[in-house]
């Protein structure tokens, strides 16, 4: 069985441990609101994040816990660090 749309405006009532996206295509969140705190904004998670790729962020990053990172080479205000 193959579903090409989905439409829900609330699915709240799912009992598992995980929902897993298999999919080729993007993943949109229309939503605009933007986020003021680590518990505001169009996509929460209660969990941590991981990616496999890059993390482009277009606004504000604000970091309140430890900010780890491993560089080769990096770009800060122009120069370099």
């Amino acid at each position: 069985y193959h579903m090409s749309t989905l439409q829900v405006n609330n699915l709240d009532s799912y009992t598992g441990t995980k929902i897993d996206v298999d999919s080729t295509a993007d993943l949109n969140i229309e939503s605009t609101t933007t986020s003021s705190s680590s518990t505001t904004g169009a996509l929460r998670v209660a969990g941590g994040i991981s990616t496999q790729n890059n993390l482009n962020v277009s606004g504000n990053a604000i970091v309140s816990g430890t900010l780890e990172a491993s560089l080769d080479s990096s770009t800060l205000d122009g120069g370099t660090f």
